[in-house]
């Protein structure tokens, strides 16, 4: 139900695309032949889950498709796709998470590696046939819209039960990191958000969870959310920057920080 890709560098190796980067490859794919047809559906649309990364929304923003986010596990994606079916309001074209799931198309309702592997040999001998490889596509996807990175914390508890504790920890967190201000802040499992800019309070309209969800005034976010069936607590994050080494210290920067705060472990 998962596929990974990897691309020949040049230099005798390879470089293993993350499953965000993928997602946006097989967006921009999808999405630039439709284009190239007049054939993007009015009210198109592009799902993905609160935790995977923006490179994706900026690339359907691109072609005038609507991002929806989901919770994380892709049977909130397959909801999604029956919700757009019986209102009749929009059309589901793609839809993918972080964890190297993806899907195109309605029929299977669910992450699709036998259909996203064709899509991705379809799309790197489309891209081949014109002199360029999947690296380059990304690093022009980059130029146009940023330079995403996004990292995964999991960190291990000694009973599923610590989870909740381990959560308090975020409920207080700076109102800034690394001097950047926090401007956003969601709790699923209240289901509510708080602009904390604006001082605006709002209604969450996901299903209930146990996640904790963060954005600061630059874009960048972190997202805390307990494992379902593990004793772990998983932290992601991501940034983006105007060049790939500046992203990649962001990043470090942001996940020393987010990991540093006081009564984490509370």
């Amino acid at each position: 139900d998962r596929v990974g890709c990897a691309v020949a560098d040049g230099r005798g190796g390879y470089t293993h695309l993350t499953g965000n980067q993928v997602g946006a490859l097989l967006l921009e794919y999808i999405l630039g032949r439709l284009a190239e047809r007049e054939a993007i559906p009015p009210g198109g649309v592009m799902v993905k889950t609160i935790v995977t990364g923006d490179l994706g929304r900026k690339v359907a923003a691109s072609y005038g498709v609507e991002t929806v986010e989901t919770l994380t596990g892709f049977k909130f994606i397959g909801e999604k796709i029956k919700e757009f079916e019986e209102s009749g309001a929009r059309r589901f074209i793609f839809g993918y998470e972080e964890s190297y799931g993806y899907l195109a198309g309605t029929f299977a309702r669910d992450k699709d590696a036998v259909g996203a592997a064709f899509l991705v040999a379809e799309m790197a001998a489309y891209y081949k046939e014109r002199g360029r490889n999947l690296l380059q596509v990304l690093e022009d996807l980059s130029r146009r819209h940023g330079y995403f990175r996004e990292d995964l914390a999991s960190l291990e508890l000694k009973d599923v039960a610590e989870a909740d504790g381990f959560l308090r920890g975020f409920h207080e967190i700076p109102a800034a990191i690394n001097g950047v201000r926090v401007a956003e802040r969601r709790d699923y499992h209240r289901r509510k958000a708080w602009d904390l800019l604006g001082g605006r309070e709002y209604d969450l309209t996901l299903p209930r969870s146990p996640v904790l969800y963060y954005k600061l005034e630059d874009g960048s976010w972190f997202c805390v959310r307990p494992s379902g069936t593990e004793p772990k607590v998983k932290i992601y994050f991501s940034v983006s920057a105007s060049t790939g080494p500046a992203a990649q210290e962001k990043l470090a920067r942001l996940k020393e920080a987010v990991l540093a705060i006081p009564g984490l472990n509370a």
